[in-house]
């Protein structure tokens, strides 16, 4: 088992009509995320967590392990540069993050569905939050967090 759960603390959709990439990645659905197996759990509870720009750079990191073969990637999902480590040895894949001892273990096949997860539930809570059509940049995000 393992799932990526998330809480939005600020919506943050003040004006949708002049909504930017960078709004995106720092200023809408900001939240925080706990990524838990049966054994384990990271908690990053900080409630400032960009929500759709961490399950993106979630997805390319499955992308990297899965498709170009890499056996370990990061990315950074805060302004202050926080990481999540993520090392694959064959089917497995620890995830940990920097400065902490807390790591998760799962499949990597576990860690896409739950990533692919995490990616349709936010769609559907922004989708909900919006009524009328999405601003273009937000379309945009929001389908490459769903193709």
């Amino acid at each position: 088992m393992f799932k990526i759960d998330y809480r939005v603390d600020e919506v943050g959709f003040a004006d949708v009509v002049v909504l930017t990439a960078e709004d995106i990645g720092y200023n809408i659905m900001l939240g925080s995320i706990v990524l838990h197996s049966s054994e384990s759990r990271i908690e990053l509870d900080w409630d400032w967590i960009p929500l759709l720009d961490f399950a993106l750079g979630m997805k390319r990191a499955v992308g990297e392990l899965q498709w170009n073969g890499q056996s370990a990637t990061f990315f950074e999902f805060t302004e202050n540069a926080e990481t999540l480590i993520l090392i694959r040895n064959e089917a497995r894949v620890r995830v940990s993050r920097s400065g902490s001892a807390q790591a998760v273990e799962t499949t990597l096949t576990l860690l896409e569905l739950a990533v692919r997860d995490l990616c349709l539930r936010l769609t559907e809570q922004v989708r909900s939050l919006i009524s009328g059509e999405l601003p273009e940049v937000l379309n945009r995000h929001l389908a490459n967090l769903n193709d």
